[in-house]
């Protein structure tokens, strides 16, 4: 009988240890939380942020989540020049403004160089100058701010990669900088170190 009490003396002190340690990672703040579950769909996925609400390519749909509001609503349906909107590499930049800026992507074989921007006022697409490669799943976009102008990468690891900027005054690319020496695949991103 005295076995099996301190037996549950000894697993309520592992609980209630195991409780105060998760209660410690959870008041340090360094823990995920669940939001909610996310869109589902094809492939062809992309998220940028505006410091307001977060934009989310998916597919042949575009989303908006408003954290504050724990909302999610449907926008416009982004062009689907060749029957489908975004693939594999789909990429989006944010300009500070109106404006996101989205690479459609392409899966392993397509000659896809669909370029597009989508006004945040207007909840409308726009069809901008077309990528001068084909894209793949290594694309990639940042906003420059002090330059007014996108820099991306193209391509992947079938085909080429390019480093390149669009300018939106003029609506061209530009492949001045240097293209990266191996191809770049699943995951790639780029950022601006503002420093």
């Amino acid at each position: 009988m005295r076995a099996r009490f301190g037996f549950i003396i000894l697993i309520l002190l592992f609980v209630t240890g195991f409780m105060y340690q998760i209660y410690e990672v959870k008041s340090s703040g360094d823990y995920w939380v669940w939001v909610r579950d996310a869109v589902t769909g094809n492939y062809g996925e992309a998220v940028v942020g505006t410091g307001e609400a977060i934009y989310i390519a998916k597919g042949t749909h575009f989303y908006r989540y408003n954290p504050l509001d724990d909302s999610l609503v449907e926008l416009a349906s982004p062009p689907a020049p060749d029957g489908y909107a975004f693939k594999t590499g789909t990429a989006l930049a944010w300009d500070f403004g109106d404006y996101i800026y989205a690479l459609y992507g392409a899966a392993t074989g397509d000659s896809r160089r669909y370029f597009y921007r989508y006004s945040i006022s207007r909840d409308s697409w726009e069809a901008l100058a077309e990528t001068p490669y084909d894209q793949g799943e290594g694309n990639a976009l940042t906003w420059v701010d002090s330059e007014k102008r996108i820099y991306a990468t193209i391509g992947g690891e079938q085909r080429p990669t390019h480093f390149l900027y669009y300018d939106p005054d003029t609506n061209t690319w530009n492949d001045a900088p240097e293209d990266p020496p191996e191809g770049m695949g699943d995951g790639a991103s780029l950022c601006l170190d503002w420093r």
